[in-house]
């Protein structure tokens, strides 16, 4: 393997380094080549193989040598790099990840860095500041690591994108690991800011996608992929709002929608009526929704917010059955001494939340009720 170094704009070639029969290796911004150089034993071959870590100072700098790493310790060939200031040496080892000092000293341990629940995938995708997108081999999920300071947790979790096709990979487009995305035909991207069940947002454009390679802006700005057999260039703006789309609303009869007072919560029915499901708004801090359990079975035509956030009322029917679901995730409680064949689809809850008025719809007394 052999790195050649060039002056930019000139095109001058300033050197060539033989890095050697078969070496990875990197540069980085702070003007150093980084190299893994593999080197096994000489004939007869056996099971040992050592990297040999090594640096240069570009231009014209000489070999640095930074240590020895014998691979037979770490369970055979890891996925490997160095980080971004080359102050380290990163290396996974099964389903863990750890991080070596440079240049290697003889008792200074290695960091760990921390874990997935399965081994960890070949694939790593380095960021600027010191940080190491990870990927579960079995169940996708990407993992960020602070690699300056190892804490033994991630800074983001972000899991396999709901729309991704079985034997498809995405892969992180940014540092804070808010956008992901997955080329084909087409480059599908996913915002982790947005609800989990979304739809990806779909950018096309006609023509060749043979080779494509996509690239974020560093503020996150835009979006460019290399298409027509990496002859063109394709600009898209992400600043822009765009509407958020879940498939799979499936349910029979109504489908009853209610903002909450504050604004940060849109609740609906979910899995055909079984669930009530409070999808996060912009203004919320949380992502993912919140499934609520109905406190009967009903179907639903209209779900009432306490003024004060701390109970969600659901109506419907067949019975005229009243329950009050707790926002907080505790039980849900039922008001007793309704009619069983009326169907209330009327309800108001007072501004400090402590009254609740119902009327019923059909059948019955037509009552109106004020609960304490």
């Amino acid at each position: 393997a052999v790195a050649r170094i060039w002056s930019i704009p000139s095109g001058e070639l300033l050197r060539e380094i033989d890095l050697g029969d078969f070496a990875f290796f990197e540069s980085h911004p702070n003007g150093y080549l980084l190299a893994e150089v593999l080197e096994p034993p000489p004939p007869p071959w056996d099971s040992t193989e050592f990297y040999h870590l090594r640096r240069w100072s570009l231009p014209d700098g000489e070999v640095e040598e930074l240590g020895t790493v014998d691979l037979a310790s770490l369970g055979g060939h890891p996925s490997s790099g160095f980080t971004a200031d080359g102050s380290g040496w990163f290396y996974t080892k099964g389903s863990e990840l750890y991080l070596r000092e440079l240049p290697i000293r003889e008792g200074v341990p290695d960091r760990f860095v921390g874990r997935h629940e399965n081994k960890i995938s070949p694939s790593s995708f380095q960021m600027p500041l010191n940080r190491l997108w990870t990927q579960d081999s079995v169940t996708q999920e990407l993992r960020l690591w602070d690699l300056s300071e190892p804490s033994g947790e991630p800074l983001r979790v972000v899991g396999r994108p709901s729309g991704l096709e079985d034997g498809m990979w995405f892969v992180p487009l940014d540092p804070t690991g808010r956008w992901i995305y997955n080329i084909d035909q087409g480059v599908q991207i996913w915002d982790s800011e947005n609800w989990p069940e979304a739809r990806p947002l779909r950018l096309r454009r006609s023509g060749s996608w043979t080779d494509p390679e996509a690239l974020m802006h560093p503020r996150g700005h835009w979006l460019v992929a290399v298409t027509q057999g990496q002859e063109q260039l394709a600009f898209w703006p992400l600043e822009q709002p765009r509407p958020r789309v879940v498939d799979g609303y499936a349910v029979s009869w109504y489908r009853p929608l209610a903002f909450s007072p504050d604004g940060r919560w849109l609740a609906t029915t979910w899995d055909d009526g079984k669930e009530v499901r409070l999808w996060p708004l912009p203004a919320n801090d949380r992502q993912e929704p919140v499934t609520l359990p109905p406190p009967v079975q009903n179907v639903w035509v209209r779900f009432v917010f306490d003024p004060t956030m701390r109970f969600l009322i659901p109506l419907g029917g067949p019975s005229d059955d009243i329950g009050i679901i707790p926002l907080d995730g505790s039980t849900p409680d039922r008001l007793e001494g309704f009619s069983r064949d009326s169907m209330t689809i009327a309800a108001a809850v007072s501004p400090s939340g402590r009254q609740l008025g119902t009327a019923p719809s059909r059948n019955g007394p037509w009552t109106l009720r004020v609960w304490d």
